[in-house]
């Protein structure tokens, strides 16, 4: 897990950089209702009772979060029967300090597929309940499946995730699929999908299982990138 946020950090030319305002509010006057409309990307909820929004709205005063993209896993000659790709989406402060999540989309391409990941891309996310993954291995893990990730503060060594305990407990739905492909010249440029959906954990410290925090009433409007 540590190694994922690491190696997702560096893909600094996948990070989707825009003119727009943030929004990290944080608090206990429960959970916050968000328009969609008003946030170019965003992750709402409640950690532990305790609201939190981070997000950029569409008319900004500062960018303060950043949708990074990232994938782990790679299709080769030797792992074609078994291989698989994560795609990774979420929220990273802009600047020190901050809370950041995100979310793994497990093994959502199969390296045994007779289509490349280009070809299939777009669809690889249709709205439904997704149920959250095991594991975020690209060749144990469930095939089509989600794992939660969170860091009360990204300058601390403390990471969460929904699938270090002895029971998975939560749900991740996304209601609304839309494809936001960039073109040049009637070119494909960059492959990207955004969603929006609901999501809520159980999620576990990655030193200690017994540690726990709880996501309720979770929302997000994100991009997702081909990398």
């Amino acid at each position: 897990m540590k190694q994922f946020i690491k190696n997702t950090i560096l893909i600094t030319i996948c990070i989707f950089l825009v003119n727009c305002s943030s929004d990290s509010n944080s608090d206990k006057d429960g959970p916050k209702t968000v328009n969609t409309d008003n946030y170019l990307y965003f992750i709402s909820g409640e950690v532990d009772g305790e609201s939190f929004l981070y997000g950029l709205e569409t008319e900004p005063t500062s960018i303060e979060y950043t949708n990074v993209f990232g994938k782990s896993g790679v299709c080769t000659s030797d792992n074609t029967s078994y291989g698989g790709i994560n795609y990774n989406s979420g929220v990273y402060p802009s600047f020190s300090g901050g809370s950041s999540i995100f979310f793994d989309f497990v093994r959502f391409y199969l390296c045994s597929s007779s289509q490349s990941k280009l070809e299939l891309f777009n669809d690889s996310f249709p709205v439904k309940s997704y149920p959250l993954s095991v594991s975020d291995n690209t060749i144990s893990g469930t095939n089509g499946s989600i794992a939660i990730s969170y860091s009360p503060n990204v300058n601390n060594d403390l990471y969460y995730t929904s699938f270090n305990g002895s029971s998975i407990n939560g749900s991740f739905t996304i209601t609304k699929s839309t494809e936001k492909n960039q073109f040049l010249l009637n070119q494909l440029i960059d492959a990207y999908q955004e969603i929006e959906g609901t999501f809520s954990g159980t999620l576990y410290n990655v030193e200690d299982s017994s540690d726990t925090v709880e996501i309720t009433n979770g929302a997000f409007k994100l991009q997702v990138k081909l990398l």
